[in-house]
């Protein structure tokens, strides 16, 4: 089975002897993580006043979480809500 935990800055790091994954996550993704893990229904634009980055940043840095498999989208952008799915 692999392991997911989350390290510092970078991407991914990999553990060929315990066949664990450790995904490493810069300051900005972590923050998104905790809002998120607060407040499920926040948007890129209250997610970007909150940290105090731009809305592109946010979204640039939601997209790397996504791809990682710790978060995913339900429903619209509107009306949706954000699944932590793994921390």
């Amino acid at each position: 089975m692999i392991e997911h935990q989350i390290l510092g800055q970078g991407d991914l790091v990999q553990d060929q002897s315990s066949n664990s994954i450790f995904f490493v996550l810069n300051d900005t993704q972590t923050k998104i993580l905790d809002l998120l893990k607060t407040d499920n229904t926040l948007t890129g634009a209250s997610l970007a006043d909150r940290i105090g980055i731009s809305k592109r940043n946010i979204e640039q840095n939601i997209r790397k979480i996504k791809e990682k498999g710790f978060i995913k989208r339900h429903g619209s952008e509107r009306k949706g809500y954000w699944e932590v799915l793994t921390i």
